[in-house]
């Protein structure tokens, strides 16, 4: 199963987003705050994935899920996407 990780980490500039399958890093990005939510959209719909995990501050977190999912519905509309914050 294919997944995209990012340990989320609010005072840091660049944020790391990496792309897995059963163990396995496939891809690996880095992106700014304001590029965020578009790169890991972009990357679900490259690698067909609607399952995201964050690691980190679990409000930050929530409110970055959140804003991801608003922008997936007006732009990206990948179906059934879940995210989970842990």
């Amino acid at each position: 199963m294919k997944k995209i990780l990012s340990l989320l980490q609010p005072f840091s500039f660049k944020q790391q987003i990496y792309v897995y399958e059963d163990g396995n890093k496939l891809d690996a990005i880095e992106a700014s705050y304001e590029e965020f939510n578009d790169k890991i959209l972009s990357l679900a719909q490259k690698h067909g994935i609607n399952k995201i995990e964050f690691l980190g501050p679990k409000q930050y977190s929530k409110g970055i899920a959140k804003k991801i999912l608003e922008e997936n519905l007006s732009k990206y509309n990948i179906e059934k996407i879940e995210i989970d914050c842990k």
